[in-house]
């Protein structure tokens, strides 16, 4: 009885241990980020998923749906919120959501394939701390 005792008693140590403040996460700061994606003619793309992809791995990507307009609204924690500080690789994909909200391809988007891959996208944008930023991205 006197094991199961000290047994239970460093199994609730080693539960404890891990509940320390330093194993939260540390969320960082976000700035509002928006734009609107045009193509090389300067009209806009009517709809898409763009995903702005960190270079400094220790920072979270950032993410919008591409209105019929061709705006959209950054979010990295939650939808809107805004992105990270730093540079960033940008990546825009054919998808649009249905009217049950079930995201589906749509290559009549004429999104070229360079920009579907952070690979081969030479899109790339700095997210500064001053203030809002607005946005222009042209697909060539």
């Amino acid at each position: 009885m006197l094991r199961y005792g000290w047994f239970c008693g460093l199994l609730m140590v080693f539960l404890c241990v891990g509940c320390g403040p330093r194993n939260n996460p540390k969320f960082e700061k976000t700035v509002p980020v928006r734009g609107t994606v045009v193509r090389a003619n300067g009209s806009p793309l009517t709809g898409g998923w763009i995903t702005f992809h960190a270079k400094d791995l220790t920072k979270g990507d950032a993410w919008a749906i591409i209105g019929r307009d061709g705006r959209f609204e950054l979010g990295t924690y939650k939808k809107d919120d805004g992105a990270m500080l730093g540079t960033y690789t940008v990546t825009i994909e054919p998808i649009v959501y249905d009217k049950n909200g079930n995201p589906r391809p749509n290559r009549s988007l004429g999104i070229p394939a360079k920009y579907t891959k952070v690979e081969s996208s030479d899109l790339v944008v700095e997210v500064k701390e001053e203030g809002e930023q607005d946005l222009k991205l042209v697909l060539r």
